[in-house]
């Protein structure tokens, strides 16, 4: 019985510990070119893979007028959109990344739908982008991350990225 215990709790110090030392609180990361306001709200290692995860608040009425008809054309309502979550993961080196997974919500944090990337594709952490930003908490470096020349990553180009790369796997019944 003791050996079951001890298993058991050395099992979730592991789990515990590879999982993410994350953010307690959220981390404000500024505005993009759009306009957007960012906040990093978690970051770590989940199963030794770097990740970010970052909130993206609609601040840009026209930014959250194109997602919702986007969404919309999908059959999903969106009309109370509020924000969207991005999961990143990044090379060991932190100089790339890919985006995993878009998560829309609204304004109390219930899940409108997720989105799951198909392609795991790494590209290039473009200079002074949001994944840039998040990759240094990730890395807990206090040097810039990212190649200049990279085209930035904001809610514009993650709205292009969302129609040509994704498939829909989650979304709240109305």
């Amino acid at each position: 019985m003791k050996i079951k215990f001890t298993i058991i709790v050395l099992a979730m110090l592991i789990v515990t510990t590879t999982t993410s030392w994350g953010a307690t609180d959220p981390i404000d990361l500024g505005k993009d070119a759009d306009n957007m306001q960012w906040y990093l709200m978690e970051y770590g290692y989940d199963i030794e893979i770097p990740y970010a995860i970052a909130r993206a608040y609609y601040t840009n009425e026209t930014i959250k007028d194109q997602t919702i008809k986007f969404l919309t054309t999908k059959g999903i309502d969106a009309s109370d959109l509020y924000f969207t979550e991005y999961r990143y993961e990044y090379t060991n080196d932190g100089k790339q990344f890919s985006m995993i997974n878009l998560k829309h919500c609204d304004e109390q944090g219930h899940e409108i739908i997720t989105s799951e990337y198909i392609d795991k594709t790494f590209e290039d952490v473009p200079e002074n982008s949001i994944p840039a930003k998040c990759a240094a908490y990730v890395f807990r470096t206090n040097e810039p991350i990212g190649k200049s020349g990279g085209g930035c990553v904001t809610a514009t180009g993650s709205l292009a990225m969302l129609g040509a790369l994704v498939v829909f796997t989650r979304s709240r019944k109305h």
